[in-house]
């Protein structure tokens, strides 16, 4: 059976009510949020937030109108004559048509906010989190054991606990590949923390992905072009139902993930934060006179997923094409061949902020992205990768690696001894023919961007 037949199965069990009030009783999280109610809901406040000002709907509702229609048209277009497009051909068709067909602004602005949510929300099953999660310990059963909290985490993750479900709770990890959500959720579970609502680009809903995502709480956001140079989110109304949305899970204190960095560092890199979900925060802690919680959270991987095409990417290669559980597949694969595949998370202590007194976003921003970056775990390849760059040549030795390291050895703590360490390292970047064996103890760096891309992941250690 194939992974879509097997996805499609298990979603067909888990949608029975009897199966997902059985699950109840063993999922951490229960049935917090119902798609159903979401909608209903943000159809709604949109149409009563409009139906105070007709001119402004009317404006809104023919400008968005156009928007989507052309955007429909174009999807048309790119499908056209693809046998496998076939039902989704007929479906922009037919949205098409139902849009072309609406009278009144008050029924373009239902029929588009409906689209948008549906779209957008997630659809929480945790029968199939729980089903999933079984089937998962099989498939990544290398991932699994690869993944190690950090003993810093543990004082965190007990606040955390008596935190989630009573107040709004966001988690602010770093971003390295799109293959980060499935290990990040797998570590927050065995912490014991809830699942939280993920936010993911519309470019990871694809293939097996497609189905999956939706189910395991991650919720869609179009963030590039609805037609030519105009974005999503300049489309007024889509607009609006993002941040209805958002407020509308803080408001119930739905655990809140996302990507402080906004998406991921093709070099390695810490990039600069992103601050507009932590903008449209700040004001829904003002406005709803609440206090939230924050929590940053620092991710190392000894072998980075993705990190050959984010090499490729560097030089303009579209990298975007491979769905989540592909990429970590193949990556479990790779997990069985090296020598130290650990995957480091270290959780650290919640950040209070209170209605009373709200920070200046830049200067938040700057201090989440500093704890994140301070508690990265450097990872054996992530070392071996900084001592390789200072290299006067692309040649050299054990020996060589051996004397910088008993140089620099006691600025860090390490869980190897120095021969381990070594072994580690070079053993990535061996496999990853990154690095080429002359003969015993004699090695020749082949990728110098892919080592440089290991030892950026640590370069602001050293700035």
């Amino acid at each position: 059976m194939n992974m879509l037949l097997l996805v499609e199965k298990i979603l067909k069990i888990t949608s029975s009510p009897v199966v997902r009030k059985t699950a109840n009783l063993f999922c951490l999280n229960k049935e917090r949020i119902k798609k159903k109610d979401v909608v209903e809901k943000i159809v709604t406040e949109i149409l009563e937030y409009y139906s105070d000002i007709p001119i402004k709907r009317k404006i809104i509702a023919e400008e968005c109108r156009i928007m989507q229609k052309i955007h429909f048209k174009e999807q048309i277009k790119k499908l056209s004559g693809k046998k496998k497009s076939k039902k989704t051909l007929k479906e922009y068709r037919n949205k098409l048509n139902n849009l072309e067909n609406l009278d009144s602004s008050e029924d373009v602005i239902r029929f588009l906010s409906s689209y948008y949510i549906n779209d957008m929300a997630a659809d929480f099953d945790p029968a199939f989190l729980i089903v999933f999660k079984i089937i998962a310990r099989f498939m990544f059963r290398r991932m699994f054991s690869s993944l190690k909290l950090t003993d810093k985490s543990y004082s965190a993750i007990e606040k955390i606990k008596k935190l989630q479900g009573k107040y709004p709770l966001f988690f602010m990890p770093n971003h390295i590949s799109n293959a980060d959500h499935i290990p990040l959720c797998i570590a927050l579970n065995k912490a014991g923390i809830f699942h939280p609502v993920i936010v993911a680009g519309a470019n990871l809903y694809r293939g097996v992905s497609r189905k999956i995502l939706p189910k395991a709480n991650c919720y869609k956001l179009q963030r590039d072009y609805i037609h030519g140079d105009v974005k999503w989110l300049s489309n007024p109304l889509y607009n609006t139902v993002f941040k209805r949305y958002n407020y509308y899970l803080w408001s119930h204190n739905e655990p809140f993930l996302f990507y402080i960095e906004g998406t991921r560092s093709r070099d390695g890199k810490i990039l600069s934060p992103k601050y507009g979900f932590l903008k449209e925060i700040l004001k829904f802690i003002e406005e709803y006179k609440t206090a939230a919680y924050f929590v940053p959270i620092s991710i190392s991987y000894t072998v980075v997923p993705e990190d050959t095409d984010l090499v490729k990417s560097l030089k303009g290669k579209n990298i975007s094409q491979k769905d989540i559980l592909t990429q970590n597949l193949e990556l479990d694969k790779i997990y069985g061949s090296v020598v130290d595949s650990s995957i480091y998370f270290n959780l650290s202590e919640p950040v209070k902020v209170a209605f009373e007194d709200i920070p200046n976003v830049t200067d938040f921003g700057k201090n989440i992205l500093g704890i994140i970056a301070k508690n990265i775990v450097i990872t054996p390849s992530y070392y071996i990768a900084h001592l390789l760059e200072k290299l006067d040549s692309g040649k050299f030795t054990f020996y060589d690696i051996k004397q910088y390291i008993a140089a620099e050895r006691n600025n860090y703590k390490f869980e190897f001894n120095t021969e381990e360490l070594i072994e580690a390292g070079l053993d990535v970047f061996i496999k990853k023919n990154a690095i080429k064996i002359i003969d015993k103890e004699k090695y020749e760096i082949v990728s110098k961007e892919l080592i440089a891309q290991y030892a950026n992941r640590i370069a602001h250690f050293y700035e």
